[in-house]
């Protein structure tokens, strides 16, 4: 009996929850790791690489996007372009997955996580980088705060204007959550209300953030 309720307390655990909260998906801040890993972990097979950022707004053939603002108009792309690494050198490059949603499938238990980004500088695991849809922040919430723990957050409240439209200006306004929380060399920053007004799909997503506070970096 006891061995069956190991197991299917296993089974119940978050996909991002682990002894050490400053993970996801086995990706630790810290660690040494390449993309492949990297990919492997956030569950792609296949992706693009590149050594210079394969974005770009300003062709002429996505310029009907910018009226949707630069946000929409860059996430369109990456999404288009599918999981990519960008490569400086074997110790500097960034990979991740703007269809993470999709990747998960639908009736799928990712908390609302439609995109994961990690960033590896000095060979190293610095920075991982979660948009969550805004209308799930209540359930990703729940889980960050079991991941990391319900105390020694910083906690600011702020009410905030958010353009619905670019095109039309028409706005509305959100109650937006900040939290913060350190420890030792780790810092995360959460929030159900990003910094960017309106993003290509959905339209409103918060943003977790776990890093190394390292002053060399």
């Amino acid at each position: 009996m006891r061995t069956l309720i190991a197991l299917l307390a296993l089974i119940s655990i978050p996909v991002f929850a682990a002894d050490d909260p400053w993970q996801y998906h086995g990706i630790h801040l810290g660690a040494k790791t390449t993309p492949a890993q990297i990919m492997q972990a956030l569950g792609v097979k296949t992706y693009g690489t590149y050594t210079e950022d394969p974005v770009n707004i300003w062709d002429d053939k996505h310029k009907d996007d910018l009226k949707h603002g630069l946000r929409w108009a860059i996430e369109r792309q990456e999404i288009d372009l599918g999981p990519m690494c960008t490569l400086v050198d074997d110790e500097t490059f960034d990979c991740g997955d703007p269809n993470a949603a999709l990747r998960h499938g639908p009736g799928s238990d990712n908390h609302g996580i439609v995109r994961a980004w990690v960033f590896v500088r000095r060979g190293v695991v610095h920075e991982i980088d979660l948009q969550f849809d805004s209308l799930a922040a209540d359930d990703f919430f729940d889980i960050a705060f079991r991941k990391f723990g319900r105390t020694g957050w910083q906690h600011q409240g702020e009410m905030r204007v958010v353009i619905v439209d670019p095109e039309t200006k028409e706005k509305i306004k959100v109650d937006r959550q900040i939290y913060v929380k350190s420890s030792g060399l780790y810092q995360v920053n959460m929030t159900d209300y990003d910094d960017f007004m309106i993003h290509y799909a959905p339209n409103y997503q918060g943003n977790l953030s776990m890093r190394l506070l390292d002053q060399d970096f």
